[in-house]
């Protein structure tokens, strides 16, 4: 059957989908350009999928100096205006030449992105393959400026509504970020690696905040200070890395509240820190709350049985609880935890989605397993158990 029999809705569908999967990253692996191969395979297609020329991808620096030799004609500049979402390899190196003060960036990616006018959505991963130190003078010295090497002229900063780093944690370091781009406009943020906010920033518009992997002590002392005026709708946290940012309470529960009535979606994965005292008190102020993901190792308390607060306005519940390997079991309150789920598969509204990811033997006890499945099924629930955490990307 040909392509096109499909009605146009579709196939646009199709694009979308397409392109959605295109731009996942997996191991902070940065995507390519093979999204324009799909618009070179017949006009009709590249008519219809033009809005993918909107976003492009440059992983190293030899792929960047053929871009910034590529779009220096006007017809080229015109195409250059239509990007607004970029994925970028960041060299972070600026070279300062012996016996001189003027500073350039190692790489040619500021040239690319100073020819993006209507540039609004930023991500940034490592550059791994940079030009070597004997490419440049001899004697020159090196500075690490993450956010200098791709915006050394403040006239032609964008404002970012998107800007999200997919930097390794064991092998970044620290970079310090809106020291040059301004924070005012963002509205989703994503922090890895070693990263510190510039001293003073705050974010009015921000709605969507994920971290993911951030090494370093700051965020656990300051991270309070730059979001007093934000107004966050999803929060999604994951340690990330053995040597990563751990959330504790004091960080979630004054997040929780200057965003009790906004906030919809809640993921929480690997919380080892967090006491469940602290997420009964958050939980119990999310008045909007739709998703929540929570994957818990326990230590040394599982006392609050958080379960029975979750508001009414829940649609979609995944909740792992496991141990230490150091601690004991709580198999008490494992239990404890299954009997509020089996009153949660009564509750009206009823949940849309269950997924959970239990201890065997708590899941077993008195057929617990077969009997929530047939009590999802008459409440017309989707109850997934086993293994969800891979599914939630972040």
């Amino acid at each position: 059957m040909s392509f096109f029999v499909l009605p146009l809705e579709i196939r646009l569908y199709i694009y979308h989908l397409f392109f959605q999967d295109h731009r996942n990253v997996v191991n902070f692996q940065q995507p390519t350009n093979a999204h324009f191969a799909l618009l070179h395979t017949c006009r009709a297609i590249s008519v219809e999928a033009a809005h993918l020329r909107f976003y492009v991808s440059l992983t190293n620096d030899s792929q960047i100096s053929r871009f910034v030799s590529n779009v220096s004609d006007e017809h080229a500049s015109q195409q250059m205006q239509q990007i607004t979402c970029i994925d970028v390899a960041n060299d972070a190196r600026i070279v300062i030449p012996p016996s001189s003060n003027s500073a350039v960036p190692a790489s040619d990616l500021y040239l690319a992105l100073g020819k993006m006018t209507n540039l609004s959505q930023l991500r940034v991963f490592e550059g791994r393959r940079s030009r070597p130190a004997n490419h440049f003078i001899s004697g020159a010295r090196f500075s690490l400026q993450f956010e200098k090497a791709m915006f050394p002229f403040e006239t032609v900063v964008p404002r970012l509504v998107s800007y999200e780093l997919f930097l390794v944690p064991s092998t970044s370091p620290m970079h310090i970020l809106f020291r040059v781009l301004p924070p005012t406009d963002v509205q989703t943020l994503r922090l890895s690696g070693g990263c510190v906010l510039y001293r003073g920033s705050t974010f009015p518009s921000l709605r969507h905040l994920t971290i993911c992997g951030v090494t370093g002590h700051y965020l656990d002392q300051h991270m309070q200070d730059h979001l007093t005026a934000s107004q966050l709708r999803t929060f999604q946290y994951s340690q990330g890395d053995r040597l990563g940012f751990e959330l504790t309470d004091h960080l979630l529960i004054p997040l929780a509240h200057s965003s009790a009535s906004t906030l919809s979606k809640l993921v929480l994965l690997g919380c080892s820190k967090l006491s469940t005292t602290a997420l009964t008190q958050c939980l119990q102020e999310l008045s909007s709350l739709e998703y929540f993901a929570f994957s818990f190792i326990t230590v040394h308390e599982l006392r609050s049985n958080f379960v029975t607060v979750l508001p009414p306005s829940l649609a979609t519940l995944k909740l792992r609880v496991t141990n230490a390997f150091y601690a004991r079991p709580l198999i008490e309150e494992e239990n404890n935890l299954c009997d509020a789920l089996e009153n949660l598969l009564h509750r009206l509204p009823p949940l849309t989605n269950i997924h959970l990811h239990l201890r065997h033997e708590v899941l077993q006890a008195h057929h617990r397993d077969e009997w929530w499945l047939k009590a999802a099924l008459a409440a017309s629930c989707v109850l997934h158990l086993g293994p969800w955490e891979m599914d939630e990307i972040i």
